[in-house]
């Protein structure tokens, strides 16, 4: 039960880092940049 817990709230913080640095990128000038130049995720 707990390591569901955790894995939940893993997965919730990481969606929302995500999302944050997708909304960060889309203020960028160059706002039409496809995704995949995005660098990886360093975990």
């Amino acid at each position: 039960m707990m390591k569901a817990d955790v894995a939940a709230h893993q997965a919730k913080h990481m969606y929302s880092m995500i999302r944050t640095i997708c909304n960060q990128r889309a203020q960028l000038p160059q706002a039409g940049a496809p995704l995949r130049e995005m660098p990886p995720l360093a975990l």
